[in-house]
């Protein structure tokens, strides 16, 4: 029986496979038509009989669903909406958040000024400190690069208790590097500031870092 187990798993991860491969060129076509994929096999009973035989039972890998994700987060500006999605798909699909996942968020919550809602969401776990800097560092970085420098304050304010208390730890939760790193995006922050003269988000900005 052990052969037939393992036979069913191959032939389920082929057919997963073959879904990946689909959704990825899917999603350099069209995004809502990547989204309407992922849902009808989510469903199952909306497939035809030969999706069916190709794609097999919903099973979505954290790949998988990263593409629906992003495809996603192109045809809707409901941050709640993608969110409640991410939640599902880890609680009910098991379905690994991973790194990739966030910057999938992350680019959404820039782009549509909802970066506080995405800390706010109890995706990201404030007990794993690392994990929590890290995701952290790349917001603000994120929302410099693209200029974006009032969610990037609304972001350090929102936070600022949490991120001083992870920063007086003396252990070694956060790396010298990541602590260089932090004080390279502060300095960079300023900087910009200076550049688009803003002043009031410049006073802001002081008041806080």
């Amino acid at each position: 029986s052990a052969g037939v187990g393992a036979s069913a798993f191959n032939e389920g991860s082929i057919k997963q496979k073959a879904f990946q491969k689909e959704l990825s060129r899917k999603i350099y076509r069209s995004y809502p038509a990547t989204v309407e994929l992922y849902e009808r096999w989510k469903h199952g009973d909306q497939l035809s009989d030969k999706e069916r035989e190709l794609y097999g039972e919903f099973n979505p890998s954290t790949s998988i669903f990263n593409y629906y994700l992003r495809a996603k987060c192109h045809c809707t500006k409901d941050i709640e909406e993608v969110i409640a999605l991410v939640k599902e798909a880890k609680e009910m699909d098991g379905v690994f958040v991973s790194s990739k996942t966030f910057s999938v968020l992350i680019g959404f919550s820039v782009r549509h000024g909802v970066m506080a809602k995405l800390f706010a969401s109890g995706l990201i776990d404030k007990e794993d400190s690392r994990t929590y800097f890290e995701y952290f560092l790349r917001s603000v970085s994120t929302c410099l690069y693209h200029q974006k420098l009032r969610q990037a304050i609304v972001l350090f304010e929102k936070e600022q208790e949490h991120i001083f208390e992870v920063l007086k730890r003396d252990d070694d939760t956060i790396s010298k590097q990541k602590r260089q790193q932090y004080e390279k995006l502060k300095n960079e922050f300023v900087l910009i500031a200076l550049n688009l003269e803003a002043w009031g988000a410049l006073g802001k900005l002081l008041s806080i870092l």
